[in-house]
């Protein structure tokens, strides 16, 4: 009568998130006279997840023994030192919008409906260009109600995501290693320069791989035991992974179902329970594509290579080169993990996604993968590179996000391999004739008794913070800006008197609806700013400009060129030049003259 109970209760539980979710995505429809608010949707979002979950997960243990040992304590430790590295100066380093402008209108329109009472729909696309759904500016809405309206508080969720990274991590590689290999790779991923760097960007990147790597953790775990509820879990994470970036929602379905297909073909009760769980859980987001007629991959339609070039490809001559040159273009998707640095303004730099001295165990974890191991790591990381060659630029870190659990995974388990191979050697090791035994016994605990392991590992990653932080950003700084900053004219011009007209002078590029959600977003959307180019047939610097602006008003002058301030100050009193407080390049400011009206 009891277990009769349980499965009435789980019939219930499954049915009813089913409907939440079917609710949410009624609430998402076209013309649809179900208005919600976000929150309630989100609350359907999660608890019909959880619902599914707990419905789906018939032979689950009902009690849960709570160890939290040595391991436990170090992994806390290791978190929460991930998060401290995320969020120190996260807005104050990078002091720049890295294309992070769009979710900054995804955050005011989430707060426009919150003030007015509007029910906004939370999984419709917050931007055109960046068509993603409002999940993610949802979340960030919280970070700047916590935190502030300033990069700091918009970067806030991405940080919070990124450590939590870190343990799943941890437990993906319990269930496909050890804990050593669990642990190292955690504190490889905490240090990771590119994981750090993503973590610190308010971009939704950053998480899909919170979301898949537990998906893939449970999936390992379900499979293993025979559990329905870990495989649930297993789906509805990976539907999860859907809401966010558009590499994560192509990528890991294509390694999950390639896996099942072929590791686990013979349990077809936990492969059927794994997609039923992840087709409820992704289904309002693709209703809400097919229902608005939207594209499945819509930027994968605009970075793609196009149809022409596919037909220019296969039916050129041999001796056009075009061949040659695409298997360079493929190639290097594959050697971004290794040896070529990063192509776009995301990441930058000068290396690899792995740095030089890494290069080594990934390889040698990659093959013994290959070998003996989890073949799924390496098909995430081959899958990941063929799909970021069908792009216009195959060498974007932004795309490869999805990678960096199992980079780290795959390097640990190489560097225990080696550590471990060492020891055995040093463990064997016979010492020449004449060497005391006191001697010998020194050497022995020099080589064999001192926690080399973990002194190495730590080596390793305080090795890559050093790298983040001393050498990578103040170069990514300088290619962030490859002019004059205008961002960082606005960012000095918050502290303004109301009605200060501002003028940016210069060879700038600066969209005036960029400039009105930055300084929206910053709370000084009530300052006027004018964009004043050199242009081919002269500049619109010019003396009748000056004269024509009003006296009994502030003026502020953000400069580039000198003899615009010297033709300024024929016609002007001015102060200054000022340069940025900020986190700026000096070779990157513009010098502010300032005009203080007379009271």
């Amino acid at each position: 009568m009891i277990v009769g109970m349980r499965h009435r209760i789980r019939a219930i539980s499954f049915f009813g998130g089913a409907g939440a979710l079917l609710l949410l995505a009624a609430a998402n429809a076209r013309d649809t006279t179900l208005l919600l608010s976000l929150d309630a949707q989100f609350m359907l979002l999660l608890l019909g997840a959880a619902a599914v979950v707990f419905g789906l997960g018939a032979n689950m243990p009902h009690r849960f023994a709570l160890r939290f040992g040595a391991q436990g304590w170090a992994l806390l430790l290791l978190t929460l030192v991930a998060l401290a590295l995320r969020l120190w100066q996260a807005g104050a380093l990078v002091h720049y919008f890295v294309d992070e402008l769009n979710f900054v209108e995804g955050v005011l329109g989430v707060q426009r409906a919150q003030q007015s009472g509007e029910a906004l729909a939370l999984l419709h696309p917050f931007h055109w260009l960046a068509a993603f759904p409002r999940l993610y500016p949802y979340w960030q809405s919280w970070g700047t109600a916590l935190a502030g309206h300033d990069l700091a508080g918009l970067r806030l969720a991405s940080a919070l995501i990124g450590a939590l990274t870190v343990p799943a991590v941890y437990f993906c590689g319990r269930q496909f290693f050890d804990r050593k290999v669990a642990l190292l790779a955690a504190l490889l991923l905490a240090t990771f320069p590119p994981h750090l760097h993503f973590s610190r960007l308010a971009l939704n990147n950053v998480a899909d791989p919170l979301f898949a790597t537990l998906a893939l953790a449970f999936a390992a775990r379900g499979l293993r035991t025979g559990r329905h509820g870990d495989c649930a879990l297993a789906g509805a994470l990976l539907g999860a992974s859907q809401y966010f970036y558009e590499g994560g929602r192509l990528l890991y379905p294509a390694v999950m179902a390639l896996w099942l297909i072929f590791a686990a073909r013979k349990q077809p009760g936990q492969i059927a329970v794994c997609a039923l769980a992840f087709a409820l859980v992704a289904l309002p987001l693709y209703s809400v594509t097919l229902s608005y007629q939207l594209p499945l991959m819509p930027r994968l339609a605009d970075k793609g290579l196009g149809e022409a070039y596919w037909r220019d490809l296969l039916l050129s001559p041999p001796e056009r080169g075009l061949l040659a040159q695409h298997a360079a273009h493929m190639a290097k998707a594959f050697l971004i993990y290794v040896t070529y640095p990063d192509e776009s303004f995301y990441y930058g730099g000068h290396a690899a996604l792995l740095l030089a001295y890494l290069v080594p165990p990934f390889l040698l974890g990659v093959a013994r993968a290959l070998r003996c191991g989890p073949r799924v790591l390496p098909l995430l990381l081959l899958l990941a590179a063929l799909g970021n060659s069908l792009l216009r630029f195959s060498a974007w870190a932004a795309g490869f996000v999805v990678t960096f659990p199992a980079l780290c995974l795959l390097t640990a388990w190489g560097c225990c391999a080696l550590w471990g191979w060492a020891r055995a050697y040093f463990s064997r090791l016979r010492w020449r004739q004449g060497v005391g035994s006191g001697k010998r016994k020194i050497y022995q605990v020099i080589l064999l008794r001192l926690p080399w392991s973990l002194l190495i590992a730590l080596l390793l990653a305080g090795a890559q913070v050093g790298y983040y932080f001393a050498l990578h950003l103040p170069g990514y700084n300088l290619q962030l800006r490859p002019v004059a900053d205008a961002q960082d004219a606005l960012f000095r011009a918050l502290e303004f008197p109301a009605g200060t007209r501002v003028h940016l002078v210069g060879d700038i590029v600066f969209y005036e609806f960029d400039r009105q959600r930055m300084l929206a977003f910053l709370g000084r959307g009530d300052l006027q700013v004018d964009i004043v180019r050199h242009i081919a047939e002269g500049t619109e610097f010019t003396a009748a400009y000056l004269l024509a602006l009003a006296r009994d008003v502030d003026q502020a002058f953000f400069i580039e060129r000198a003899e615009d301030a010297a033709l300024l100050q024929q016609y002007f009193v001015v102060q200054g030049p000022f340069y940025s407080p900020y986190n700026v390049p000096p070779e990157r400011q513009l010098a502010l003259y300032y005009y203080e009206a007379a009271p």
